[in-house]
């Protein structure tokens, strides 16, 4: 067994035919040898998607690097390269909204820092297969992932295709503040066009009402879009929580 680190990314070639490539400290390693390694030792020329069906994913050499910076491991073996989502989770337990004060009539969870985790705390309130989550990656270095939600029979798909127009222009080197993102949305506007909510429970509920929801990876907040002066006035009465700039 050989090892390496090229660029951080750590290289093992096994005897079993597989090249591993991993980020120390975001892979967890020791899952791999635990629950993996044995299974692909027995079979050097069985396709690993195969062995491992619904865990592993074949994937193409261009991809590897996003898949390697999320904290997943590759592996080539025969030519192919596959992906295995062993990602040590580095975000803060599912708690209480940061924004929203508490109270005993909704749930209590709130979005936490990770966007797969908001994801399903949005899936387990929108049980419905028209339900449409559409991922984006945006910043050339941060590669931050971004979900925008929508409903098929609710939402207007002109103002959903001008959401996507504003987040496909966006072209910066990192995303590492919700304000890195509403500042494409507030541009030319005098009234704000976006709020933010820290719970799953007011987006979804929001979501219903035909606004939009995105979120980003590693922030801990909801944005809704878009805004009218109707939906302002509700906010004030109800004392959420909005933006201006």
């Amino acid at each position: 067994m050989k090892l390496e680190k090229i660029n951080n990314i750590s290289k093992i070639e096994t005897i079993d035919n597989c090249i591993l490539y991993y980020i120390d400290g975001l892979c967890d390693i020791k899952l791999f040898y635990s629950h993996f390694y044995n299974t692909i030792k027995k079979d050097r020329d069985m396709r690993i998607d195969k062995l491992f069906p619904g865990i592993c994913k074949e994937i193409n050499y261009s991809e590897m690097y996003n898949y390697l910076y999320e904290g997943e491991m590759c592996i080539y073996r025969n030519q192919r390269y596959f992906h295995i989502d062993l990602v040590i989770s580095q975000t803060r337990a599912i708690g209480d909204s940061i924004i929203e004060p508490e109270s005993p009539f909704q749930a209590r969870d709130g979005f936490s820092d990770y966007i797969k985790t908001n994801i399903s705390l949005m899936r387990t309130r929108i049980k419905d297969e028209r339900l449409n989550v559409e991922t984006t990656t945006i910043g050339r270095r941060s590669k931050t992932k971004i979900a925008l939600f929508s409903i098929n029979d609710i939402h207007n798909n002109k103002i959903k295709n001008s959401i996507i127009e504003v987040l496909n222009k966006i072209d910066i080197d990192s995303v590492l503040s919700i304000d890195d993102i509403l500042a494409y949305f507030q541009k030319g506007h005098i009234f704000p066009v976006y709020q933010y909510v820290g719970s799953p429970e007011i987006a979804s509920n929001r979501l219903y009402n035909g606004e939009f929801v995105l979120i980003i990876d590693r922030i801990s907040l909801a944005i809704i879009l878009p805004l009218n002066i109707l939906i302002l006035k509700s906010i004030s009465m109800t004392k959420n929580h909005y933006l201006w700039l």
